[in-house]
């Protein structure tokens, strides 16, 4: 009888334990979102509606060749997609979240690839890409600048998999002038 009310006495305890956690994150969060302010937020989604009308009219004018969407490891880490306009063009969103400066981050480029020829297996292309985009920064301030992504991409033969490494030097202009340098692994699943 008293090992049962000790095991249920500590199932109780340890779930008040992880509500208590969860509390503690979630208040974490309600707070950076009051710190941003409403400006913000409206600024934010301004940006956004203006950047995905761009791009809704980039795909209607393109071909549709393939679209992947993943996850990208680095600085920033989070969720990216690539829409291939044509063989070479494609369209790069990143939403995630930077670890250095603990804030989000949106990044947008636009990217042009080129083979690099290497003859491998298992690859059914291997590409070198450089791009022009753009970088928005949400957390303690709202930041904006240009960022000029570099990068190589593998697609393999077997598997609908597309894997890239880039770097992504920039310059940050909203709220001031600095240098900004991003590079991450990433992995996207690709669809024909």
């Amino acid at each position: 009888m008293n090992k049962k009310i000790v095991i249920i006495s500590q199932k109780f305890f340890n779930s008040k334990a992880k509500i208590f956690s969860d509390q503690k994150q979630n208040n974490k969060i309600k707070k950076t979102i009051n710190v941003m302010g409403k400006t913000k937020i409206k600024e934010t989604l301004t940006i956004l509606f203006f950047l995905s009308s761009f791009l809704v009219l980039v795909i209607k004018e393109g071909e549709c060749d393939k679209f992947g969407v993943g996850v990208i490891l680095g600085d920033p880490t989070g969720l990216n997609g690539k829409y291939w306009i044509s063989k070479t063009d494609g369209i790069e969103l990143s939403l995630s979240w930077s670890l250095v400066k603990d804030r989000i981050k949106i990044l947008g480029a636009y990217e042009r690839s080129f083979g690099i020829g290497a003859k491998i297996d298992f690859l059914e292309e291997l590409s070198f890409f450089p791009g022009i985009g753009g970088a928005i920064s949400i957390g303690k301030d709202f930041g904006l600048g240009v960022i000029i992504p570099l990068g190589v991409e593998a697609f393999f033969k077997k598997v609908p998999i597309n894997l890239f490494l880039e770097l992504a030097p920039g310059l940050e202009i909203i709220p001031e002038t600095s240098f900004a340098l991003f590079g991450f692994l990433g992995v996207r699943w690709i669809f024909k």
